[in-house]
Parts: C-alpha cells; sequence; structure tokens
C-alpha cells in the first residue's frame, strides 16, 4: 500500500471482505447445533454446562469478525492492524483514528508459537477477566477452562505447537483436510503418524458425517467427564446425615 501495489485498504473494508467467505460444508450451522446438544440436554444443563467457541488464526481478524462464522464465536485473535499509531502524550490526546483510514501498520501477528498463547489465554480465562493476565500463576484445577476440556481443529503444521498443548494436557486434537485433496490428507495423515492429533477427517460438518460424529461424541464425552468431577466434588463436600439409633 505504502509503494502503491495495493489500494488503501481499511479495517472497515478488510471487515466487509469477510463478507464474501465461503465456508466447507455444514459450516457455520455446525457451531449452533453442536452448542444446543449441550445446553439442551438435562444433564448438562443441571450444572450449567455449555459449549464455547474460538478462533485462533494467522489470517485477518477483521476479515474473520465480518463473516458469517463470526456470531457464533466468543473471541477471534488474528493479524491485526492500526490506520496510524498514536503520538507521544496520545492519553491527553486521543487520537482521532478512523475505522474506515487506511490502515498504516502491524499491531498484531500470529504465528505457529504465538497461537498457543491464545490457548492460554482460553485456559485461565483471561479473555473473560482482563484482570488475570496470561502469565499468571493459577492453579491447573481452578482455570476457567482446562486443556482437557479443549478441542482444537485444525489443518496443518502451523497449528503443530498448538496441539503439542493440547496433546500434553489430554486434550483432544483434530486435523480437516478438504475433501478429494490428497495431498492434504497425505498432510493430515502425517500429522497422525507423528502423535500430532488424535484423529483427522474431511472438512465437513454436516450432521452424519464422520467429522460431525467425532467432534460431537468427543464433545459429549468432554461433558460428561465435567459432570462426573462436579458429582464427585459434591459428595467429598457432604458430610453423611445424622441418623437414629435405638
Amino acid at each position: 500500500m505504502q509503494k502503491g501495489k495495493l489500494p488503501q485498504i481499511t479495517n472497515k473494508s478488510l471487515r466487509e471482505f469477510g463478507q464474501e467467505l465461503s465456508f466447507y460444508p455444514g459450516l457455520p450451522e455446525f457451531f449452533p447445533k453442536i452448542s444446543e446438544l449441550i445446553s439442551k440436554d438435562e444433564l448438562f444443563s443441571q450444572f450449567n454446562i455449555k459449549v464455547e467457541h474460538y478462533i485462533v488464526s494467522t489470517g485477518f481478524a477483521e476479515t474473520i469478525r465480518g463473516s458469517a462464522i463470526a456470531p457464533y464465536v466468543e473471541n477471534v485473535w488474528g493479524a491485526e492492524f492500526i490506520e496510524s499509531p498514536a503520538e507521544p502524550g496520545y492519553l491527553k490526546n486521543p487520537p482521532t483514528n478512523s475505522e474506515s483510514s487506511a490502515i498504516s501498520q502491524i499491531a498484531t501477528a500470529l504465528d505457529n508459537t504465538s497461537k498457543t498463547r491464545y490457548l492460554f489465554e482460553i485456559n485461565k480465562g483471561t479473555n473473560k477477566h482482563p484482570q488475570i493476565g496470561v502469565h499468571s500463576k493459577i492453579d491447573y484445577s481452578q482455570r476457567r477452562i482446562p486443556f482437557d476440556q479443549m478441542i482444537y481443529i485444525a489443518d496443518g503444521p502451523s497449528d503443530v505447537p498448538a496441539f503439542s498443548i493440547l496433546n500434553q494436557s489430554q486434550g483432544h486434537t483434530y486435523a480437516i483436510y478438504p475433501a478429494g485433496d490428497r495431498q492434504a490428507l497425505r498432510q493430515v495423515n502425517q500429522l497422525q503418524k507423528d502423535g500430532r492429533i488424535n484423529l483427522y477427517g474431511e472438512a465437513d460438518y454436516r450432521e452424519g458425517s464422520h467429522t460431525w460424529l467425532w467432534l460431537t461424541e468427543t464433545t459429549r464425552a468432554i461433558a460428561e467427564n465435567m459432570v462426573k468431577r462436579k458429582k464427585d466434588a459434591i459428595s467429598s463436600n457432604v458430610s453423611a446425615a445424622p441418623q437414629h439409633f435405638n
């Protein structure tokens, strides 16, 4: 843009580009359906268990926010841009940037390893409680979403560090590949051979597909384990009721 190779792009236009994104079969309908699978189950609803969706991407965050998938996710992390940098003394004289101004600098960029930072934000609850820092020391049992209650879905080598974090903590990892793409199939197959992922399947999220079945069954298994933990915690903290003796 600065050299005139591209037209002036704004954050607003990046968001508008998101309307042109197309998705694999079954998306975005998959998100509310799998959420309802848990929220409408009486066993899980009595313990207020629910599903949350997040996107951690090396792509443009604003473009994702402008897409049809955005209403179904809690947070989007990706590449961010600013219109113009804040000048010295900006606290006294806040910048008057407008989202219709052309972007001029990179604010945030994600790569293979930096993706893991946002897994820890979800894990510790930093995204819900900003007063908690991503490096804050929190006992594992007190973290908002333990890693073993996460499913990470991705498609390639750039996600290996994130896969590793979850695998080390009994999380759940799943790789997808486009139907009919032999090279992509080989790639995810190698990820499984190397022990990087639990399983892989076609990028087809329609009800009844292999991917749909694995994700819904794994989600239900996580929820059932959460119920068991909660019931065990209640039992261990309740003393026996007084009894009558003859």
